[in-house]
């Protein structure tokens, strides 16, 4: 428990840590532009808490570590024939690793507690994995784990700006509608029909088109992001939407809207069951990045902090915790193949990305939340079902 204490004491302090050195980060730092951080003190005292030095977080923070085959000043010959590249970050650039330092130690700790009530409601029978909702009972029988689960329905979200957040919550709950109309509307039509009861026909709106669009626009910042990282990866982002899925592409989409009101320079809308929903484009990619950089994995990876160290696949995923200290992931593309978007739809993955190729990388933000909800999916799928309405006293 002092451990845990000591991770959230760290994620709350690195809250106040702030950077100076401006936002035009020089070549050489004796001229002032590289990131430092303003108060010294409060950054070693996160240091302490998550066993590590000092000199260690600032340079995590202050300056991104390059490998490259190539020879020079301020540079250190590694191991294989390459050399180490430090280069200095801006104060803003700093800031964003602070943030997501804190993002991933905070949802690492979340994770965790969600497997220890997992592991406590199973009977201590088994790992606890998240995935809508808790387990009770470990009983085993043919292999198969025996649980019930509770499913807490995502609420549908459109606000007067609605952005990449909005987007990946209105995918869950398309995916959620589409799977509950199936077995609701067609379960009831289904029962009628063996008791032969004369129903009318039945109609309701298909969510697969909004959840196959949802699925490739999150596939095309994922392209974007990766091949376009710089201040305008947006709106290459929002050009290639508008070209691909727009009214003038050569086949338009029947979810995607372009808004009147800016002419689409800005943003763009889809069309849900619920109401059309302008979602604006600014920040979609950097969002969608959302992973720790190498240096701050290294860190986390060679911390002296027990549940740091205890606690890696919480913190960094499977496929990173597998690594060994100081391997980079590889920058192979792992997405696969949308084809109709059919299977993908009705999984509710809109085209997860196939976690078994050996190419393992840090997964998008997007990717990591398709695979979620295609978990999510197949355990609804697998399982039997019991919808339970409100029940209101008198």
């Amino acid at each position: 428990r002092r451990q845990l204490w000591a991770v959230l004491a760290a994620v709350l302090l690195l809250g106040e840590v702030r950077f100076g050195g401006g936002d035009s980060p020089s070549a050489d730092p004796r001229e002032g532009g590289q990131a430092f951080p303003e108060d010294p003190a409060r950054l070693a005292e996160v240091a302490s808490l998550l066993g590590t030095s000092a000199e260690e977080l600032e340079g995590a923070l202050c300056r991104r570590r390059l490998v490259a085959p190539c020879s020079g000043s301020r540079r250190r010959r590694s191991s294989g024939g390459l050399v180490e590249i430090f280069r200095p970050l801006s104060a803003s650039e700093a800031a964003a690793k602070r943030d997501a330092l804190a993002t991933v130690l905070y949802a690492g700790v979340f994770k965790w507690l969600v497997a220890v009530c997992n592991e406590a409601l199973s009977g201590g029978g088994g790992g606890g994995g998240g995935g809508g909702g808790g387990g009770g009972g470990g009983d085993e029988e043919g292999g198969a784990r025996r649980g019930i689960g509770i499913l807490d329905i995502y609420g549908f979200e459109s606000f007067a700006v609605s952005g990449f957040e909005q987007l990946l919550i209105n995918l869950a709950n398309e995916t959620l509608q589409q799977h509950f109309n199936e077995h609701i509307i067609g379960r009831e039509v289904r029962l009628y029909g063996e008791e032969g009861i004369a129903t009318p026909h039945v109609e309701w709106l298909d969510s697969a088109p909004a959840v196959q669009l949802i699925g490739r626009i999150l596939s095309a910042t994922d392209d974007t992001w990766r091949l376009a990282q710089d201040s305008a990866a947006d709106q290459h982002l929002l050009q290639s939407l508008h070209a691909t899925h727009g009214p003038r592409a050569a086949s338009p989409h029947p979810r995607y809207r372009v808004p009147r009101i800016g002419g689409g320079r800005s943003n763009f809308a889809v069309q849900h069951y619920a109401e059309e929903v302008p979602y604006q484009v600014a920040g979609f990619c950097k969002k969608n990045k959302g992973s720790l950089s190498h240096d701050l994995r290294r860190l986390l990876s060679s911390a002296a902090s027990p549940w740091l160290r205890d606690n890696q696949s919480h913190l960094l995923g499977e496929a990173h915790a597998r690594q060994p200290p100081g391997r980079e992931a590889a920058a192979g593309r792992v997405l696969a193949p949308l084809g109709d978007g059919t299977a993908a739809a009705r999984r509710g993955d809109g085209g997860a990305p196939d976690e078994r190729s050996p190419k393992m990388r840090a997964r998008s933000v997007s990717e990591q939340f398709r695979a979620s909800l295609a978990d999510l999916m197949a355990r609804l799928d697998s399982g039997s079902r019991r919808d339970l309405p409100r029940v209101q006293a008198n």
